[in-house]
């Protein structure tokens, strides 16, 4: 909603924190619902349907200062409203906000309903933020980030996400060559990406008889350790496949893949897919009836150093052929030619092995402070026994929820006061971190491998370990037993697993 005036906005946050008493009431203490709002006036853009500018960034850096169910205004809506005989208007000081130069005097515009315990005066976490700008629009998040644009299509990936997708009881797996020829535009983006992992190196192209020769020898090696339940689809048996249909293989190439290093900037990883379908990985997979596919793509090192003769990025493909559901991931590093097989090898078996196992057996149904109360499933109760450890991972759908973990394990940097831990330098200076700045704005910018407004999933881990104290016929209780980030919280309805 669009505020034409400041005292407009102040009424509405105003109502907001009313409205919210009610239900916090009749919540136990560790479950209610606090709200911190902040208030400025400041220019914007209107864009795509999103909104930019200074004032964006004023109010979001504005709105930590807020008690939980309280109001705070900068020094220009306070002139604007201070008229009004209405508000009960106390002074904060001036205050210093992250990343802005100038110091804001700052104001609280008391509601009744603020955490008189924990009332400070520095930047605090909540778990909703609400942002207002007058004469805009009431915001539901930090808005306005800017830089780095890199999609994250080729960071490294730990899993393929394999939970997010229902493969059924058949594992085919398509490993038929690997690219190297017309594909050089996808190494020259990695390393502009990854600049300093891949600094003063220049690569090239490979011959198709070298790649025969090299793939030859990995099909070899990853047929040895594929597990037997699975099908191994390779250049031999897919053209077999094909000639008993009556059909011959169908051509398919990594447009997709090219495509998307040339557009990059301007499109996500799926819109590109869904334009370059025909004659592609995806396509390939369809046809040939495969749910897990592996694409290497492989380059040589010009004027290797330390032996690394070759650059190799393997992409991953997970499909669901009767839902349309697709998951994918990525890795890419550099190799010598003795490590060569063995380091692609280890990786497409550790996919196929994290595939396999379903590990998954349970998800968070409720969280105090260090305990967590989840639910599992009934082929599980065997699984899980008292003492037993168990990891966290979290699964987004598009890319709201992610986009609003990431401001809150900002704003718990800013509440720490952290300028020197290594989560601080991972957040703020590791542009290819999960949880980072960085990601924040290729959210924003809608340069991310799943577009905000897809349905498709991707789950990530999280750094957190829980000890089994108790269980029942379908739920468990667990404490935190080790928690390697700070500032990542175990959270209803993260998903557990035994690693």
């Amino acid at each position: 909603c669009e505020f034409s005036s400041a005292k407009q906005a102040v009424d509405s946050a105003l109502a907001i924190q009313e409205a919210i008493q009610p239900y916090n009431d009749s919540r136990p203490k560790d479950f209610k619902l606090q709200v911190r709002i902040g208030i400025h006036v400041g220019d914007i853009v209107l864009r795509d349907g999103d909104v930019f500018g200074d004032g964006v960034n004023v109010a979001s850096r504005i709105q930590p200062f807020a008690s939980p169910g309280g109001i705070c205004i900068s020094s220009s809506v306070k002139e604007a409203v201070s008229s009004h005989p209405n508000y009960n208007i106390i002074s904060e000081g001036q205050q210093e906000l992250k990343n802005i130069i100038e110091k804001h005097a700052l104001y609280r515009v008391e509601t009744g309903y603020e955490d008189e315990i924990i009332h400070i005066k520095k930047p605090t976490i909540s778990k909703n933020r609400i942002f207002i700008i007058t004469a805009v629009i009431l915001l539901l998040g930090i808005i306005g980030y800017n830089g780095f644009k890199y999609y994250k299509m080729y960071s490294d990936l730990q899993s393929l996400m394999s939970k997010n997708i229902d493969l059924g009881d058949d594992r085919i797996i398509l490993l038929d060559k690997i690219f190297s020829t017309e594909t050089l535009i996808i190494a020259e983006v990695l390393k502009s990406v990854f600049s300093k992992q891949y600094s003063n190196i220049s690569v090239k192209e490979i011959s198709d008889s070298s790649l025969t020769n090299i793939y030859n020898t990995l099909l070899s090696s990853v047929s040895w350790e594929l597990p037997k339940s699975m099908t191994l689809l390779n250049n031999h048996s897919l053209n077999d496949y094909f000639e008993t249909k009556g059909e011959l293989k169908p051509y398919y190439d990594a447009r997709i893949e090219t495509q998307y290093a040339l557009e990059y900037n301007n499109k996500n990883y799926i819109k590109v897919a869904q334009e370059q379908k025909d004659s592609s990985t995806t396509d390939i997979m369809v046809k040939s009836n495969a749910n897990i596919g592996f694409f290497p793509f492989l380059f040589e090192v010009n004027k290797p150093h330390n032996d690394n003769k070759y650059l190799y990025i393997i992409e991953a493909k997970l499909i669901n052929h009767d839902t349309g559901g697709m998951s994918m991931g990525f890795t890419h590093n550099l190799t010598s030619e003795q490590r060569l097989t063995n380091d692609m090898t280890d990786w497409i078996i550790k996919e196929i092995i994290s595939i396999e196992n379903k590990d998954i057996i349970g998800k968070v149904i409720q969280v105090n402070q260090t305990k967590v109360m989840f639910q599992y499933c009934n082929e599980c109760s065997d699984l899980i026994e008292k003492n037993y450890i168990i990891t966290a991972k979290r699964k987004y759908i598009g890319t709201d929820e992610k986009l609003n973990d990431l401001i809150e394990t900002e704003l718990k940097i800013i509440e720490a006061q952290d300028t020197t831990s290594k989560w601080y330098k991972e957040f703020y200076y590791h542009q290819f971190s999960e949880w980072s700045l960085s990601e924040i704005s290729r959210i924003r910018n809608d340069h991310y491998y799943i577009g905000v407004d897809s349905s498709l999933g991707f789950t990530y881990p999280i750094p957190i370990k829980l000890q089994v104290t108790e269980t029942f016929d379908s739920t468990g209780v667990a404490i935190i037993y080790e928690q390697e980030n700070p500032y990542i919280n175990i959270k209803v309805g993260d998903l557990l697993y035994i690693k």
